[in-house]
């Protein structure tokens, strides 16, 4: 195990370069509902604008620590607006470029259920949520 130490000795708080833009802000990420929730971890779908391009993520978020902590599991697509624009307004699912996004009910109660009816409910709850995230948009 390698230990690194953290010299402060002269550090200096006035020289850290804050004009760093990371690209992201609360004005430009929006959350689905989750789609799947298990001890207070959610699992969601992620959009991010950046630059003319939607960065589209599924995450989870640990509502178990002190502030929200977002994982990245999976980086689905990035989309330019154009393209985006076509999958809102056909509802078209953008993960496999043909399912056609529905509305229901969002079933998160899967704990009693066997692996394979809850990979069911999870694959509608995924259509549900991104049919909802989609209205967002549409409004």
């Amino acid at each position: 195990m390698d230990i690194k130490v953290l010299d402060l000795s002269n550090f200096d708080i006035n020289e850290i370069d804050n004009s760093i833009d990371i690209g992201e802000s609360d004005d430009n990420v929006f959350f689905s509902y989750p789609y799947y929730t298990h001890n207070d971890i959610d699992y969601q779908f992620r959009l991010t604008f950046i630059d003319n391009k939607v960065h589209i993520d599924e995450v989870k978020i640990d509502n178990n620590e002190e502030f929200d902590c977002i994982e990245l599991l999976k980086n689905i697509s990035i989309l330019d607006d154009e393209k985006f624009q076509e999958y809102l307004s056909s509802f078209t699912d953008f993960r496999d470029d043909t399912t056609t996004l529905t509305d229901g009910i969002i079933n998160l109660n899967t704990e009693l259920l066997d692996s394979n009816e809850k990979l069911k409910i999870i694959k509608n709850n995924k259509i549900y949520v991104l049919h909802e995230l989609y209205n967002i948009f549409l409004e």
